[in-house]
């Protein structure tokens, strides 16, 4: 080794924060080189854990299991799904047994613990994972869970994992990041919930997806969140009604009784209460409550104990809630809030409307939204209300966008920072190239910008007796109308090379709706004229305007109408051009400048030789 490096790999502390930014393979191959090596990335491989369904080597390996008791204390992140989650609580039941038998003593299990059952696969006792940070659990696999033949399945199999993961949690201090999916239908299994929250201190993240029945959900909202710690940074609670996917665990009247009867709450007990707001809550997301019951009391109730949140999801609006009064009074009492997500409800718009009109002006950070029902006059309002303090402004899958609404974003949004307006091939609403070029755009700091600009077929058509510019002799005369939409390309392209944070363009060419060409159903250019050409010297000389665009070097993709095999670009792009990029867009990782079936020219291949891992090829 070289002694810079050895000196590196000696120093534990050091080494270890290079397996942050490198993957398991990498690791396993430092771990072989030697004895030092291994001791020091072991932390690293058994940093995080992924097990999730149909990837289940880890519990199929006896070694894998050993070397994984070993390196416990290790383990911060864990990503799994519920037959590994019951697989490793046999597990960790089995070190207790172990421990409680060296000791001379009994198990103290909890009555509400369900029993363990026999396992089909080699099980090693592993002891607790005291410094696991995150653990995130999806159920969304179920029934590939099912299918595998480790454990007995029971009737209860849906309903155990809140009790495995509630005594699971009891020895993990550290958890800040908690996800799971679960499935409730009694008070039981609230209190049993409520309590296991209530109890982990240290969390910041807790994201539930619930499925439960009509009868229960409106006794969870608020026994969930007045049971949340004062440590917690982020709220995501998504509610869903017991579908087909539960219908086998669903249990008749006697199983139902059979199983309360096994829970060991010490007759009936108030539900864990938090004293005091959520000073440090900073995301709330609240879902699926309009089934709920919760009226404006109840959600203002709620939203006064989040006096600093900056991100809101609007919850869904019910035959119970004012979502003007509620606007009001979100408005007012989050003064720090800087992003309000819309209601997936595309028609339910009031409430969210209502909150940012009622914020202090020039506070809303991001402004994304797709209500069907939000008419042009009202976006353009919330748009000037806070333009000096937007950043975001995603508008994908509005319908009634604009140009000039696009314009007035450009133009009067100072801090813009990412601009996104279409889904992918979409056919509505491009901006103009006037509205485009005529005046300045208001930010120097855009790093994503995604714009459909219409652009005329004056320069594509091939008319009688007239060539198009880029194929005729020089010097090169322009037709008035052509030199009139180069000025207008010319001040487009200088308005995207003056974003020197700019990281992804996405722009495309489409024709005027006028235009024949328009009638062709996701018709688009394949490049912008001149745009990344460097053109010829002298008054008569071709146009190009790449050199607009050098100042764009933290560029790294590049989308859009960039086809570097068209009639045009074919004769205006060649290896000057090529060298040209490689030289000012050296973060350059995607470029769409061929299709997969084209073979590459030239210049192009030499491009490719000089930056292997630069992609030329369309993607979408």
């Amino acid at each position: 080794m070289h002694l810079a490096s050895y000196r590196f790999f000696t120093i534990p502390e050091l080494a270890v924060k290079l397996g942050d930014f490198v993957g398991q393979t990498t690791i396993v191959k430092l771990m072989r080189t030697n004895r030092l090596m291994n001791s020091v990335f072991s932390a690293c491989l058994y940093k995080s854990i992924s097990c999730r369904s149909f990837y289940f080597p880890l519990m199929e390996s006896e070694d894998g299991l050993r070397t994984m008791a070993k390196n416990a204390h290790h383990v911060r992140r864990v990503n799994t799904g519920l037959l590994f989650l019951s697989f490793y609580f046999h597990c960790r039941l089995a070190h207790q047994k172990g421990r409680a038998y060296m000791a001379g003593t009994s198990l103290d299990r909890p009555c509400w613990l369900p029993l363990p059952q026999a396992l089909r696969l080699s099980m090693v006792p592993l002891p607790p994972m005291p410094n696991l940070e995150s653990l995130w659990c999806s159920s969304t696999h179920l029934w590939e869970d099912i299918s595998h033949s480790s454990l007995d399945k029971s009737t209860n199999y849906g309903r155990e994992y809140l009790p495995m993961l509630y005594w699971i949690t009891r020895d993990t201090p550290n958890l800040k990041k908690l996800y799971f999916e679960l499935y409730i239908e009694s008070e039981q299994q609230i209190h049993l919930l409520t309590k296991m929250i209530s109890e982990l201190r240290q969390l910041k993240t807790l994201v539930l997806v619930i499925y439960t029945t009509e009868a229960i959900l409106p006794k969870l909202p608020l026994a969930i969140f007045y049971s949340c710690p004062p440590s917690l940074e982020e709220l995501n609670l998504e509610f869903g009604m017991i579908g087909q996917l539960h219908v086998r665990f669903q249990m008749n009247p006697e199983e139902d009784a059979k199983w309360d009867g096994t829970w060991d709450l010490q007759g009936p007990q108030p539900l864990p209460r938090r004293q005091g707001p959520l000073t440090d809550l900073k995301r709330l997301k609240l879902g699926l409550l309009e089934k709920s019951g919760m009226t404006t009391s109840d959600l203002m109730m709620l939203i006064s104990d989040c006096p600093n949140i900056e991100v809101l999801a609007v919850p869904q609006s019910g035959a119970q809630t004012d979502p003007v009064a509620l606007g009001l009074f979100i408005g007012k009492m989050c003064p720090k809030l800087r992003y309000v997500q819309p209601s997936f409800i595309r028609d339910d718009y009031q409430l969210f409307v209502t909150v940012i009109n009622t914020m202090p002006p020039n506070t809303l950070q991001n402004l994304s939204t797709y209500s069907y029902g939000l008419d042009v006059p009202t976006m353009s309002t919330m748009i000037e209300r806070h333009s000096s303090c937007l950043r975001i402004v995603n508008l994908e899958g509005y319908p009634h966008l604009t140009s000039t609404l696009i314009r007035q974003v450009l133009v009067h949004c100072s801090a813009l920072e990412e601009l996104r307006l279409y889904p992918y091939k979409a056919n509505t609403a491009p901006l103009t190239l006037t509205d485009a070029a005529a005046e300045r755009w208001a930010s120097n700091k855009i790093k994503y910008l995604q714009l459909r600009i219409t652009v005329p077929d004056l320069l594509y058509l091939k008319q009688k007796k007239a060539r198009p510019y880029f194929n005729r002799p020089e010097p090169l005369v322009l037709t008035d109308a052509e030199r009139e939409q180069f000025a207008l390309l010319k001040s487009l392209y200088t308005q995207i090379g003056r974003q020197r944070a700019m990281e992804i363009l996405d722009l495309v060419a489409v024709p005027e709706p006028t235009s024949v060409k328009a009638k062709a159903s996701g018709f688009v250019f394949p490049a912008f004229p001149a745009m990344l050409s460097l053109g010829t010297w002298g008054p008569d000389g071709r146009p190009g305007y790449l050199r607009l665009l050098g100042g764009l070097s933290r560029l790294r993709k590049l989308y859009g109408s960039f086809q570097m095999y068209s009639d045009e670009t074919v004769l205006t792009v060649g290896r000057a051009e090529v060298e040209f990029m490689l030289q000012h867009w050296e973060r350059l990782e995607d470029a769409e400048f061929y299709a997969r079936r084209v073979p590459l020219r030239p210049c192009f291949q030499y491009m490719q030789e000089e930056r292997p891992s630069l992609n030329l090829y369309h993607y979408r």
